[in-house]
């Protein structure tokens, strides 16, 4: 490369910085096939509940789904009400984080995680129980293997670089 001169240098290097750059600029398309396939998995797995259980607690409050369900919504304390959005907004920010490829999503699903054992135990031994009423040991299992999966899968992606 004894022809080139310097200025050709610097053309190459910007060429090449510029072919990285145009990554991230791939439109709606690019960016889709860009994340990994589980990825939109999780994000629309947790999309997906996260809104219905908000509607889902709304309706029951507002009195939607009959006298005996919002009976029980009524018996809610502050920290029912408290844990219930908390958990549904850290949710959604990881959840949003995690398909914009955040390294902020791994701490958030670990927090959600935290956060889910601290209400269950709260729930179990101080409070009313009214939070966890009515659900059996296998969809409990399943709930918090569904969070440890994710945390694996979101720290993982931290640590591999994917996030950022």
């Amino acid at each position: 490369d004894e022809g080139l001169t310097e200025r050709d240098n610097t053309n190459a290097e910007s060429i090449e910085t510029n072919d990285i750059t145009d990554t991230h600029r791939k439109g709606p398309v690019g960016w889709f096939f860009d994340r990994p396939a589980l990825i939109w998995v999780f994000f629309l797995s947790f999309l997906y509940s996260t809104v219905f259980d908000l509607s889902r607690h709304y309706g029951n409050w507002v009195g939607n789904f009959g006298p005996e369900k919002q009976a029980h919504y009524l018996n809610f304390t502050w920290v029912d009400w408290t844990a219930t959005c908390l958990l549904a907004g850290v949710t959604l920010a990881g959840t949003i984080s995690l398909v914009l490829l955040k390294r902020v999503a791994a701490t958030l699903f670990v927090s959600v995680l935290f956060i889910n054992i601290i209400i269950l135990g709260y729930q179990m031994l101080l409070g009313t129980g009214t939070g966890i009423a009515g659900t059996n040991l296998t969809s409990l299992v399943m709930g918090f293997g569904i969070y440890v999966l994710i945390c694996f899968y979101s720290v993982s992606l931290r640590l591999t670089g994917v996030l950022k």
